[in-house]
């Protein structure tokens, strides 16, 4: 190890302070403190759009004088505890940033949240501004990477952030999703990408419900203006579950271990990838075939009732032969302004919520804002399929098959809800 200076590496005023006993090892800058000697490694973040590497976050290795490893959140709890946050903090950007001179795409650099109170702003500017330069990073590859829970004080943040983006860098929140995320926080700070906890490509896999929730949820942050990365990948279902969702970003194992050396090839994962695309060409493929086919005989049940309501059937005669299927959870008429007539008739094994069951027996509903209508009325005639959506009237994850018909000169929406929990169980 050979020992190496601040005025070696020539930093300016606002970034010598946090050098802290400069060393390299290995070939790569280090810095020393309280004994401990701290470390860069870098794992990319990978675009599923573009089959490759766009960017690394930097994440600190601290290796304590007996040579043991010591996990990042006792090394920021020691700094806070002697005061130092701030010093420890920006060491390791300053040590970050040298480290990845050579390489493309974006950095992320964690950001303890306390440096974003009212005391640190015009100094947070500075140093920020001096790092990017100094190192010739463009200051829109820096995206400072923060802890979603950890921002407690919206205005406080909002005002210390101000003056970086003024630079023109990037803001992540990470760990969305754990503990209590609040989407207030998000509305208000509009970052650049949001980081979902790694909790969500474990639970995705195991519960079904996540695995639907999460579309939603990336739809959501995308009209917030933020890109959407999900951490934690380590398998290709994780990654494939990504995709399904609409996520742009993945980070995991299942791409690459924390490495000293950030990728310097943009196309490093291209095979990878493009095994990956294929496998999900395939399963969605398959998956969309499968559905259709089993839809198939709801939608020409819900066409047979719809054109024996169309002769003058009453509701139980022209739903009779659709609520015999073994998927069918209700059947319900609309008017041309949605007003639901008469009330759910719904199928003898149908499962859902005894309390929300109760909504299908009451008068008066109008439907006329949910898709379903909305479809059939623009479908002329020809039976429309929606996306999964939770039923208010079973608590069920159901699609409703809808199609509008003519009566008496009037119009009228003819609709069957189906469970879509247990068919995609049966189909996948």
């Amino acid at each position: 190890m050979n020992d190496i200076t601040a005025q070696w590496l020539n930093l300016p005023t606002p970034l010598e302070p946090y050098l802290l006993q400069p060393a390299y090892v290995d070939g790569r800058l280090t810095i020393g403190w309280n004994s401990h000697r701290l470390s860069s490694v870098y794992q990319p973040i990978v675009s599923f759009s573009h089959s490759s590497v766009v960017g690394h976050e930097a994440l600190v290795r601290v290796q304590t004088a007996d040579g043991a490893s010591l996990p990042p959140p006792s090394l920021f709890e020691a700094a806070r505890a002697l005061g130092e946050t701030v010093t420890v903090d920006r060491a390791c950007r300053v040590m970050h940033t040298f480290n990845a001179q050579d390489t493309e795409g974006w950095l992320f650099l964690n950001v303890h949240p306390n440096l974003f109170a009212t005391q640190h702003e015009i100094d947070g500017k500075t140093y920020s501004e001096a790092l990017t330069r100094h190192f010739g990073l463009e200051p829109h590859r820096a995206i400072l990477e923060v802890t979603e829970e950890s921002v407690s004080d919206l205005e406080r943040f909002e005002e210390g952030i101000s003056g970086l983006r003024e630079l023109g860098m990037g803001l992540a929140i990470d760990d969305f999703g754990a503990g209590h995320s609040n989407f207030d926080r998000i509305w208000h700070i509009q970052p650049d990408v949001v980081k979902l906890d790694r909790s969500f490509a474990v639970r995705a896999i195991q519960d079904d419900r996540v695995r639907r929730m999460l579309p939603r949820l990336v739809d959501l942050l995308h009209e917030t203006g933020a890109m959407v990365l999900l951490e934690g990948i380590e398998t290709e279902d994780q990654a494939l579950i990504a995709m399904d969702a609409d996520v742009d970003f993945g980070q995991g194992y299942y791409f690459a271990h924390p490495k000293t050396l950030p990728s310097r090839s943009p196309y490093e994962l291209a095979e990878r990838m493009g095994n990956l695309w294929r496998t999900h060409d395939v399963k969605v493929s398959a998956r969309e075939h499968s559905r259709r086919a089993a839809l198939e005989p709801y939608i020409h049940a819900i066409a047979q009732a719809a054109q024996c309501f169309a002769d003058g059937c009453g509701n139980e005669d022209a739903a009779k032969a659709y609520l015999t299927l073994p998927m069918t959870q209700c059947f319900y008429v609309l008017d041309h302004e949605g007003h639901q007539i008469g009330q759910n008739l719904n199928a003898p094994r149908g499962q859902g919520s005894h309390i929300l069951l109760e909504l299908g027996r009451m008068p008066g509903a109008r439907w006329s804002r949910r898709q379903y209508f909305k479809r059939a009325i623009a479908g002329e005639g020809r039976p429309q399929v929606t996306r999964p959506y939770a039923s208010l009237t079973t608590g069920r994850i159901c699609v409703t098959i809808s199609t509008r018909v003519e009566r008496d000169g009037a119009e009228h929406v003819v609709c069957g809800d189906v469970d879509w929990e247990a068919m995609s169980q049966s189909t996948d």
